[in-house]
């Protein structure tokens, strides 16, 4: 018997539905097929996840399809007028871990490229007492209750969004956080919904604590020296990352297609996975699915990646590929983090589109209280958080305008 392996399949019409895509498949192969609907549908069955030999899972909504076949069968699909990629399944990874910096040595490496989109500031760094110096604003006019007056964080100063906030906070825009989940029971945060589709795991409660940080930098609500960027911004766990950290394509493509089905309105993607060359290829499952959240009203935010202080540099995927807004790094003195991937000459999608703060950011941690983690994947819901705030003080403005404009004021 051939060896089988997991694809994803890209069709052309990004309306393709079950009854669709078997068409297709029964091309290429003898198949039976099960639909993505209503989020958690498809993998309801952890057998239908595992061992799908001739199922067709559909991720609705975006076009896109996975199942496993042989080499020979892929060849043949590859080949159908109605698909544009065949690709193979592949893994990706949280951008962050615990005291990343303390495990890096900074190595020496060229300046981040100047394409319009780096905001490294030509200013004196910050200290620990200017985060205090001036009285700090007063949140009682917007903030739910407990009303109370905080000490805002360097990082959330770094993004100015407390001069925001007299205006805005996010109130009402629908927030995707797509990471290992969000903790349910954390007193600085209010999750409004969510899905898992992490093969196994039907809850999307946070197994591994990454994306209950990244979701308090982003929406986190208040607590003694805490607080997000959007602090009253609607939070949704999409889990596609397991307890380890890690997932797969095809995970990360079905919560696309749940952000896309629940309208979500800013998509904060703190994974991806590494390249080996500047010019590196980007999954074609990928842009599809991205341009279909754009299509339905969400900006779409991915951190660079932490291969920064490595000689394969270069921004991953899925924040390199179309669609996507790559996020790099920096620190408290504004320089560029060691540890943040940068890009290159060799075109638009290897460049780091905008940065902000992702060294030693403290914020949510699972099973309550706060700690501090780095890596881009800290400087993604920053950008997500701003993005918050825009859309509820600009409601009718595209997902385009937005990014433009983000990357239009930063320094």
């Amino acid at each position: 018997m051939m060896a089988k392996k997991r694809y994803i399949v890209t069709y052309k019409d990004p309306d393709t539905d079950i009854k669709s895509a078997t068409k297709v498949m029964a091309r290429a192969i003898s198949t039976k097929a099960s639909a993505m609907r209503d989020g958690v549908a498809a993998f309801a069955s952890p057998e239908a996840f595992e061992t799908f030999d001739e199922d067709v899972l559909v991720f609705e909504g975006i076009g896109v399809s996975t199942t496993t076949l042989t080499g020979a069968q892929a060849k043949k699909l590859e080949n159908d007028p109605e698909v544009v990629a065949i690709e193979e399944d592949f893994e990706v990874h949280a951008m962050a871990k615990v005291d990343t910096e303390a495990r890096l040595t900074p190595q020496p490496h060229p300046q981040p490229p100047q394409n319009g989109g780096e905001v490294v500031e030509t200013r004196e760094p910050y200290t620990e007492a200017e985060d205090f110096a001036e009285p700090q604003p007063t949140l009682e006019s917007f903030i739910s209750p407990p009303q109370i007056v905080l000490p805002t964080p360097w990082n959330v100063l770094a993004v100015r969004a407390d001069k925001a906030w007299p205006r805005t906070t996010g109130r009402d825009v629908k927030v995707a956080i797509i990471d290992t989940g969000i903790d349910d029971d954390h007193l600085d945060l209010s999750v409004y919904g969510g899905a898992s589709f992490v093969s196994g795991v039907a809850s999307w409660n946070d197994d591994q604590g990454h994306g209950t940080h990244c979701a308090g930098i982003a929406g986190g609500r208040q607590s003694r020296g805490f607080i997000g960027v959007a602090p009253e911004c609607e939070l949704y766990a999409v889990k596609v990352l397991a307890g380890n950290g890690s997932g797969f394509l095809s995970w990360v493509l079905a919560g696309m297609a749940w952000a896309v089905s629940n309208n979500m309105e800013v998509a904060s993607m703190s994974l991806g996975s590494d390249v080996g060359a500047p010019d590196a290829a980007c999954s074609v499952a990928f842009q599809t699915a991205a341009q279909q959240l754009i299509n339905n009203g969400c900006i779409v935010i991915a951190a660079a990646g932490n291969a920064g202080h490595l000689s394969n540099h270069w921004v991953g995927q899925p924040a390199r590929c179309h669609g996507f807004m790559a996020v790099g790094s920096i620190d408290r003195q504004r320089h560029w983090s060691a540890f943040s991937s940068y890009g290159s000459d060799n075109g638009p999608l290897s460049n780091v589109e905008i940065a902000a703060p992702g060294s030693s950011i403290n914020s949510t941690r699972r099973g309550g209280g706060h700690t501090v983690m780095s890596g881009t994947s800290m400087a993604c819901p920053h950008v997500a958080g701003a993005a918050a705030l825009l859309k509820q003080l600009h409601p009718t403005w595209s997902p385009e305008r937005i990014r433009a404009r983000l990357r239009d004021t930063a320094t």
